[in-house]
């Protein structure tokens, strides 16, 4: 039987860092929101966060499993870390003339990313360019 694909989103605030790694390291892809990482860890970027991840600030354990780690970034885009290089990206939001509502913009770039990595064959560069 083929390993499953797991995908964790660290979110809330009320929880603290300790028990969300202890669920990115089970994870191969990690959505943490920019929230998170300014008001719970105080990175003022994505790329901070990074670098603290290859640095192994955390230990080894929270790399171990990770194919990647996804940071939505709102207005700017995404930022992600490929843990095949590892490198560094980013894909700027697309403009629009007019915004209706942004309320389930988040979920829907997870699940439309979720979708991709369900696929099994796409790149991570083109599934972050089209979630």
């Amino acid at each position: 039987m083929p390993a499953a694909t797991i995908s964790v989103e660290i979110e809330a605030l009320r929880h603290d860092w300790g028990s969300a790694m202890k669920l990115i390291s089970q994870a191969d892809y990690s959505f943490v929101s920019k929230d998170y990482l300014r008001e719970k860890l105080g990175f003022k970027s994505a790329e901070q966060f990074f670098e603290a991840v290859l640095a192994k600030q955390w230990g080894g354990a929270l790399t171990a499993k990770a194919k990647a780690f996804i940071c939505p970034w709102g207005t700017e885009g995404v930022y992600y870390l490929d843990m095949a290089g590892p490198r560094m990206h980013h894909v700027p939001a697309a403009r629009l003339e007019k915004v209706v509502e942004t309320l389930g913009a988040g979920d829907s770039f997870i699940g439309a990313s979720l979708t991709g990595f369900a696929r099994g064959n796409l790149p991570l560069d083109q599934i972050m360019k089209t979630a």
